[in-house]
């Protein structure tokens, strides 16, 4: 007995039949889809060129870019002058997109492009306005900004025209700036001293507001007056950093005192030790007196209280009376002093 192995012709014709019906709805499906991203990506493109070409007429005196040769070239120039970015000439049709400016009914610019099929250009026109389909071809165009009621309230540029309202980047950075003119900067973060940071250059501030810059990796202040400075200030508190010269909170007391220069071998004040306390003392004041029979004579800081009387009433011989008083020569209270000004004497701490 033969037997037979394999498909009839009729089961053959009858699953590739099968198989067909099964497959075409998804082979359709992705050829749908596929038109689908090319026209968003050709709309989005075509929207891109003529945007940026707005952007800069708008910029330089409404004039379109290449427009001296009626705008062949506009593509590349504003691709070189930072307008249009990275995008290409070419479309995702493999064909070039092309542009011109006309001042027939308006200046007006136009961008070309050629689809696969009339459809594809069809539906293309149908999602832009002011735009013609013609064949696979579709043409779009804008108007010059001036034309443009809405592109008054747009920022240009060019700085034309001052920013009405606060710029929100979205914790975005601003980059490739110049020079910055304003008036104040708030810091919002906030670091501490000698932590580590990420970047040579950063700026920030410590909790108290003081501003501190990223220097080798570590966080740190300005260059200022060194922990342990005294001065002098003509205020009834402390700044912010420094601590009244009271003896307390590890400052010295400095209080009514004045400052001596430490001596450092010079020899005018033997024996000191940083920080040391020296007492009061005064150069020596001398005077002389002289008294002989009936002549008596005092200088300096001496001086006579009563005359001379060679015998009294009882026979008893009269003398004179010395006495010493700085104040005939000096200035005197009851301290040592040169003319001074009372400041309030306060200690850097960081």
């Amino acid at each position: 007995m033969r037997t037979n192995k394999g498909f009839t012709l009729i089961e053959l014709l009858l699953v590739m039949m099968i198989t067909s019906i099964l497959v075409g709805p998804y082979i359709y499906q992705k050829t749908v889809e596929l038109k689908d991203e090319r026209v968003r990506i050709t709309m989005s493109e075509i929207s891109d060129i003529a945007t940026s070409a707005q952007n800069y007429a708008a910029e330089q005196n409404l004039k379109w870019p290449d427009e001296d040769n009626q705008c062949r070239s506009a593509i590349s120039l504003m691709r070189d002058d930072g307008y249009l970015g990275s995008l290409s000439d070419i479309s995702i049709y493999e064909t070039s997109y092309s542009t011109l400016c006309s001042s027939i009914n308006g200046s007006r610019f136009f961008v070309e492009v050629e689809t696969k099929t009339s459809a594809e250009a069809e539906i293309l026109a149908s999602y832009l306005p002011s735009s013609d389909a013609s064949g696979k071809s579709i043409s779009f165009s804008v108007p010059l900004p001036s034309s443009i009621p809405a592109l008054d309230h747009l920022l240009p540029r060019d700085g034309s025209r001052p920013m009405t309202g606060n710029l929100n980047l979205d914790n975005n950075d601003i980059e490739d700036v110049n020079q910055i003119s304003t008036e104040t900067v708030l810091l919002n973060s906030v670091v501490t001293k000698g932590s580590s940071c990420s970047k040579n250059g950063l700026i920030a501030r410590n909790n108290g507001g003081l501003i501190l810059s990223c220097n080798q990796g570590v966080w740190t202040g300005a260059a200022g007056s060194p922990e342990g400075m005294l001065a002098h200030f003509y205020l009834d508190s402390c700044p912010d950093g420094w601590k009244v010269a009271d003896g307390s909170q590890g400052t010295i007391d400095a209080r009514g005192k004045f400052l001596r220069s430490l001596d450092l071998g010079r020899g005018l004040d033997l024996g000191r030790n940083l920080g040391s306390t020296q007492g009061d003392a005064i150069r020596n004041i001398t005077g002389s007196g002289i008294a002989s029979g009936g002549y008596a004579n005092a200088r300096g800081a001496f001086y006579k209280s009563s005359g001379y009387n060679p015998q009294d009433f009882n026979g008893s011989e009269q003398h004179y009376t010395a006495n010493f008083d700085a104040s005939r020569v000096v200035p005197t209270a009851n301290e040592n002093r040169p003319v001074n000004l009372a400041l309030l004497t306060c200690q850097k701490f960081d």
